[in-house]
């Protein structure tokens, strides 16, 4: 955004200082350690993200100049999430990991320092996941998973997205809802697919109630509003399928676009599908 005159930027501006913690940590691994470094700090800042609500990002760089040489770029809303992250189980697994792979020699740099001119939100994009060779495949163990609660009894499995792959084209996983629970109406960036894996569901389509069952998918288009409530006594649980890597949620009662699994994305609640909504509905027409 160009700075307009009322709102000039001027290199003597004051500066503001927030609250938000950030650590720049450089690190050199042993010889013949560096596989067994990246499954360490890969499941560190993995758990970090998706774990800690104060983590607002953790990115793992390779050095070009030296395979052996990384540095870590972490945020943190404030000194208290720091010190959360601190105590957390993984921390002290990665720590305990630290003393096999890291060079007693120099292994370790920390600077830390605090954000100055903090973005409006900066806990909105998910943080990137440490660069991998795009031509290698990825293996996703359903074990490995763990469930985002996204509020309202909606649970969320992430499968493939930019937190395992940079080099992914699409993004994946499953969503569970409780009986009752749904999302508010919103649409998105990019298409996407839903299949019905277990339940039923009533999904809303640009004003039109469908009864969906097991083995049921639909498309949705980007841009068309829609959501998918479970209105029935049991639990509805649905994989979806968005045709890119960058995902966004355009909130239609709000007016609010949101970064997809963001933690303002976290917004399931009760379902408001009227009642018998599904029953008589509109069936969804096949091409």
């Amino acid at each position: 955004m160009r700075p307009t005159a009322a709102d000039p930027v001027r290199a003597d501006r004051p500066r503001r200082r927030s609250d938000t913690q950030t650590l720049i940590v450089t690190l050199r691994v042993r010889p013949g350690t560096r596989d067994a470094f990246l499954a360490a700090i890969h499941a560190h800042a993995m758990a970090s993200r998706w774990h800690e609500p104060g983590c607002l990002r953790f990115d793992v760089v390779a050095c070009a100049d030296d395979p052996d040489r990384f540095v870590l770029y972490e945020c943190y809303r404030d000194g208290a999430a720091l010190a959360a992250h601190r105590q957390s189980p993984h921390y002290r697994r990665w720590r305990q990991a630290a003393e096999g792979v890291l060079d007693p020699a120099g292994g370790q740099l920390i600077q830390a320092g605090t954000v100055l001119d903090p973005p409006t939100d900066p806990t909105d994009p998910i943080a990137p996941a440490p660069p991998v060779d795009p031509g290698t495949p990825l293996i996703i163990r359903r074990a490995a998973l763990h469930a985002l609660d996204r509020g309202g009894g909606v649970h969320t499995l992430p499968y493939l997205g930019r937190w395992n792959s940079l080099a992914a084209t699409l993004t994946t996983g499953e969503t569970v809802f409780v009986p009752g629970s749904g999302l508010p109406l919103h649409h998105h960036n990019v298409p996407e697919q839903v299949l019905i894996l277990e339940g039923d569901a009533a999904a809303e389509l640009e004003g039109r109630w469908t009864a969906l069952g097991v083995g049921d998918a639909v498309w949705t288009p980007a841009g068309v509003a829609h959501r998918f409530v479970n209105r029935s006594p049991r639990t509805l649980r649905i994989h979806w399928v968005y045709a890119g890597a960058r995902v966004t949620r355009t909130l239609i009662a709000a007016g609010l676009t949101v970064d997809h699994l963001s933690h303002r994305d976290r917004l399931g609640g009760p379902a408001g599908a009227p009642p018998g909504a599904g029953d008589d509905a509109d069936p969804i027409k096949s091409p």
